[in-house]
Formats: structure tokens, C-alpha cells, sequence
């Protein structure tokens, strides 16, 4: 969910040159999107390396759950602001 955000605003920032380097500000803004994907990348490592497969199969269909259960309710999350 703040991965695609945080990658739109690093490229909304390529066109802003820093005053005192003349830099573009988008190397200062990717940090938010390498950050992101290093922590998704070492999350599943972490993942692999500390669960067996039953434990990780478990995992996947709770999260499965999770998700479908958020998508079956969509009609009822309308009304709170959350659109599609």
C-alpha cells in the first residue's frame, strides 16, 4: 500500500534540483521505495529461514483469509470512504 505511493512521489521529485548540491531531488526521494522493498526483501527471507513449510502454508492461507474476506466486504466498506 506505500510502495507505489512512495515510487510516484520519488518520480514527481525528479524534477526538483536541490539548491546547494544541483542534484536531483529524486535521489533523496528513492530512498522511501529501496527502503520499502529492502524491508519486504528481508522480511521474506527472515520468513523462509525461520518457518518450516507447514508453519509458512499456514501463513499464506490466513492471509488469504484475510484478503478475501476484505474483498467479499467491499460493499460494506464503500460508505466508509474506501473505494476501488
Amino acid at each position: 500500500m506505500i510502495a507505489w505511493p512512495s515510487c510516484e512521489y520519488a518520480y514527481e521529485e525528479s524534477y526538483i534540483t536541490t539548491p546547494a548540491l544541483q542534484i536531483l531531488n529524486s535521489w533523496r526521494a528513492a530512498a522511501l521505495p529501496v527502503g520499502f522493498g529492502l524491508m519486504a526483501l528481508f522480511a521474506a527471507a527472515r520468513l523462509l529461514r525461520a518457518g518450516d513449510a507447514r508453519t509458512g502454508a499456514r501463513r499464506h492461507s490466513v492471509g488469504a483469509a484475510v484478503v478475501a474476506i476484505f474483498w467479499l466486504a467491499q460493499p460494506w466498506l464503500r460508505p466508509l470512504g474506501i473505494s476501488t
